[in-house]
């Protein structure tokens, strides 16, 4: 047992297989060293591998450094494109957006403009049906008071002074009332036609004001 902190702290011998030689000289003679140098000489060979070692991982991370920022650079071009894309598609659909409010605002006043074309197309179909309606029962009274007036013409026929001018009388209501009859089947059948076109009018307009209902409540339904 060697006592380093003794007497022989400074120098000891080594065994054979410990010894370094400089040359076959010295290889049979015991080699002296100092425990300090052999103790730093271990700590710095252990030092230099772990710089070594430290030295391969920081290539290591280097490397996955510089890969990493590759990687990097490349998500960062392929994002910047999906949003150039993105961006791009957001813009045209903006553009159809702003363009379809357009034409719904287009549409939107057409169908304005046609509704109140349209009520005002009912408007003057009324009115001509109500127009029609008037002239038709004033004819109806015409002939109505123009029958009664042949009718009363030949009751007070009675009261003219001679026969003579009674029949005179009485031949020219004939005569009248045979003008009546030739034109009257014209105006029974005129007539009717009127009747039967008052109520096919009469319809269609129940049927406009129908559809016109109709397109409001949509409307207030839309809007």
């Amino acid at each position: 047992m060697v006592d380093l902190h003794g007497k022989d702290k400074g120098n000891i011998s080594l065994p054979k297989k410990l010894q370094l030689y400089d040359d076959e000289d010295e290889k049979n003679l015991p080699t002296i060293i100092n425990t300090q140098q052999t103790f730093y000489s271990i700590k710095i060979a252990d030092i230099e591998n772990r710089i070594n070692r430290l030295d391969e991982r920081n290539d290591e991370l280097l490397d996955e450094i510089e890969t990493t920022n590759e990687r990097s650079a490349a998500a960062n071009a392929e994002t910047a494109e999906e949003i150039a894309n993105l961006n791009k598609s957001l813009l045209a659909q903006n553009n159809s957006i702003k363009s379809l409010k357009e034409n719904i605002g287009v549409v939107e006043n057409d169908r304005t403009e046609n509704r109140k074309l349209h009520e005002k197309k009912i408007e003057l179909f009324v009115q001509k049906y109500k127009k029609t309606k008037v002239e038709l029962i004033s004819r109806i009274k015409v002939l109505s008071n123009f029958r009664n007036f042949l009718f009363l013409s030949i009751l007070f026929s009675i009261h003219f002074s001679t026969s003579q001018d009674k029949i005179a009388f009485i031949d020219a209501r004939i005569n009248v009332l045979e003008d009546f009859k030739k034109i009257q089947h014209a105006l029974e059948e005129k007539l009717e036609a009127n009747q039967v076109q008052m109520i096919e009018n009469e319809r269609k307009i129940k049927e406009a004001m129908k559809i016109i209902n109709r397109k409001k409540e949509f409307d207030k339904e839309m809007y």
